[in-house]
């Protein structure tokens, strides 16, 4: 009995030794063997699990690698860095204690976390996605998603997301209802028609960037006037708005606008207009909403009696009326 008890764990000690993991990539397995978790023997495209199944953090980045299978073994990683690669594809179906993901500059037109439930820091940006299912990653942080082909982007599930970068994409719209810890957010340069702020914390979020959509009309939030105070980073013609019923309002401005133009804007003391259309009053509000100069048709707008801010002219002509963004320095 104690001869066989010998012989099997022999056996057994012998073949954990003798595990290998199959490495495709001659660059992957280089690096692995440079440092310290291949096999001993270059070219052979393998690697010893057991020097592999340990890692905590891996950092591949910017190595030529076109192919990461082998990644499976390295069952403990929590911190991944494949970023600046040649990657197609990236399987981390497995890493399942994965909280780290950096995988962006690489060429993945898809890519799977769904498993990945741990993951709460997640960088995919420049690449070539189409969509991304984040629903199983309500542990989720930062994502970085930007320059991909994204049409569309559901983050209802992850309401600690703190840091949101989408911009240069496709997207058409955005529910951020559920997002209460947003503090960045950057959306620019997409198709985005409407943005749902209404998450009853808007001052958390004081950095906003949403220029470059030439489609959005209205931005939905809950603190109005603040929200217009400190987000300066959007287009002239996008109004932010408290519910549907204002951004109806806000739209038959925005129409009007193409009546007129202001310049200089930027302004340091004051503006010209110029119309199309005869113009019968212009009023200057505050973006509390509180009217602070008003004037009949002249040559030019004094605004050196104001403080540096945004502003907003509202234009009244035979046309009807239109309301544009003014900006003192």
């Amino acid at each position: 009995m104690k001869r066989l008890l010998s012989f099997l764990f022999l056996f057994v000690l012998t073949t954990n030794y003798a595990q290998l993991t199959n490495i495709p990539d001659s660059y992957f397995e280089a690096y692995l063997e440079a440092n310290g978790m291949g096999n001993g023997i270059a070219n052979d495209h393998l690697v010893t699990t057991a020097n592999i199944n340990g890692v905590i953090t891996l950092d591949v980045s910017n190595l030529n690698i076109s192919d990461l299978t082998g990644i499976e073994d390295f069952s403990n990683l929590t911190n991944l860095h494949c970023e600046q690669n040649e990657l197609e594809n990236l399987n981390i179906s497995a890493n399942t204690g994965l909280t780290t993901l950096y995988c962006y500059a690489n060429n993945l037109s898809a890519i799977d976390v769904s498993n990945n439930v741990a993951l709460k820091f997640f960088y995919c940006n420049s690449n070539n996605i189409g969509s991304l299912d984040l629903s199983t990653n309500t542990a989720l942080l930062t994502l970085e998603c930007s320059f991909n082909n994204l049409i569309s982007l559901d983050l209802s599930t992850n309401v600690s997301i703190d840091y949101l970068d989408c911009g240069a994409n496709d997207i058409t719209s955005l529910d951020l209802t559920n997002n209460y810890y947003l503090t960045h957010m950057y959306c620019y340069n997409n198709l985005l028609t409407t943005i749902d702020l209404r998450n009853f914390n808007n001052q958390y979020l004081t950095y906003f960037s949403s220029q470059s959509n030439p489609n959005l009309t209205c931005i939905y939030v809950d603190q109005v006037a603040w929200c217009q105070e400190n987000w300066t980073d959007i287009d002239l013609h996008t109004n932010i708005v408290a519910d549907e019923t204002a951004c109806t309002v806000g739209v038959q401005s925005f129409i009007n606008t193409s009546y007129f133009s202001l310049s200089p804007n930027p302004t340091k003391d004051s503006f010209k207009i110029k119309s199309q259309e005869i113009i019968t009053d212009i009023t200057i509000f505050n973006v509390l909403g509180k009217e602070v100069n008003k004037f009949s048709k002249q040559a030019s707008y004094s605004v050196s009696n104001l403080s540096k801010g945004v502003y907003l002219v509202r234009v009244r002509t035979k046309k009807g009326v239109g309301t544009k963004k003014l900006l003192i320095e």
